[in-house]
């Protein structure tokens, strides 16, 4: 049986997904801000990036909902942690097939990946944490 995590891991795995939770939406407003910062990560076709808009949003509420609820509900925030993390996977997953078939959008696969493993690391602490 593994031990419960420090007060440490658990704080930086409420950080994470705060950062995420703010990162979102200021990434999709620097992507609606400047056309040059969104070109590397398209995904072929302008429609397919826009295309993850509402799921994020979903992500962000979701991401900042698991960092405050983990302080004070440790079980609902690891079960809305697993949500986020399931979605970033999700997503990192598609991401990285349209990056693939188009030739373009590296950049955000690369970025997916590091999210998924930073939501799959706080999920891991948060639910050790809720036991």
């Amino acid at each position: 049986m593994s031990a419960r995590p420090g007060t440490r891991a658990v704080a930086a795995a409420r950080a994470h997904l705060l950062l995420q939770g703010l990162a979102v939406p200021a990434w999709w407003a620097a992507l609606a801000r400047w056309e040059g910062f969104r070109a590397p990560f398209e995904l072929g076709a302008r429609s397919v990036l826009d295309g993850f808009l509402v799921p994020d949003v979903v992500l962000a509420a979701a991401s900042l909902g698991a960092a405050v609820l983990a302080g004070a509900r440790p079980r609902a925030g690891a079960a809305l942690a697993a949500l986020t993390c399931g979605a970033v996977l999700y997503s990192t997953a598609l991401t990285c097939a349209y990056a693939a078939a188009a030739g373009t959008g590296g950049v955000g696969a690369v970025a997916m990946a590091l999210a998924a493993a930073g939501s799959a690391a706080a999920l891991l602490v948060l639910q050790r944490s809720a036991r």
